[in-house]
């Protein structure tokens, strides 16, 4: 996606036909408070290799453009509705998140929430499993603050902001939800599938995948679902790399490790 500024090369109608649903995600997850306009931007110039963000592209348009072919309006600047950039990051991630899974992708992620500061709720299939990703989680910090990484106030606070459940909808007060299951396409859909079914439609559905595209995953939900690809890169436990940090100030934010995409509809 590109619109040759020097030029004003309008981009043809088969080229904007391509992107439309590109750019009206990004719109809608703009002004849903999800990200800011920037933000998106920026992790689509990064993560996808876009060489400009779809909603710099939307502004670029002329409004007679945007019009015509009917195109969304897209926010101004870097405010979503009435919020500032910092009113959106704690719209997003001030709530608990829940996480889908017990691997060791979901320890890491799990780990990575808590020490954030963000109350995390584990879905498990089994006690045996939950425990497991429980004694997972200690023992990493627990090496952390051995090795002098991690206060141990800090490890029990973080711990006090792990829970674990075997029921889909004990995540009902999460703003976000991440699966962290195994890398298979039907194994995904089928948890996604039980998730959206116990889950208010405002609850924001992720997946973790690494190898499969969103659209196939969430091929089965109803349209009103949103489900957006948020990848963590390698987060390793007893390491603050990877989406979490030891307490969240300034710029120490969960998204910092993640990779976010447009969200599917």
């Amino acid at each position: 996606m590109s619109q040759d500024s020097a030029s004003h090369e309008v981009p043809s109608a088969t080229a904007l036909n391509l992107v439309r649903g590109l750019l009206s995600d990004a719109t809608a997850m703009a002004r849903s408070g999800l990200a800011s306009p920037a933000d998106i931007d920026t992790a689509m110039r990064l993560g996808a290799g876009h060489p400009v963000g779809p909603l710099a592209f939307l502004r670029g348009l002329a409004p007679e453009v945007r019009a015509r072919h009917d195109l969304a309006e897209p926010p101004a600047g870097s405010a979503v509705g009435d919020r500032t950039e910092e009113g959106t990051e704690a719209g997003a991630w001030n709530h608990a998140v829940g996480v889908a899974g017990t691997g060791t992708m979901a320890s890491g992620i799990t780990e990575g929430m808590v020490r954030a500061g963000v109350p995390t709720v584990v879905l498990a299939r089994s006690r045996g499993s939950a425990d497991r990703l429980v004694s997972a989680v200690t023992r990493s910090m627990d090496a952390a603050v051995a090795k002098g990484r991690l206060a141990t106030s800090d490890r029990d606070g973080a711990l006090s902001l792990l829970g674990t459940t075997m029921r889909p909808d004990d995540l009902a007060g999460c703003g976000h939800v991440i699966e962290a299951v195994a890398e298979h396409r039907d194994t995904k859909r089928e948890l996604l599938a039980r998730l959206d079914e116990a889950l208010p439609a405002a609850t924001v559905l992720a997946t973790n995948t690494s190898s499969l595209t969103v659209g196939e995953i969430r091929a089965d939900l109803p349209e009103r679902r949103t489900v957006i690809a948020l990848h963590f890169f390698n987060p390793r436990q007893g390491d603050e790399a990877g989406g979490g940090r030891r307490r969240r100030t300034g710029h120490d934010r969960p998204g910092h490790g993640m990779r976010l995409g447009a969200p599917h509809r």
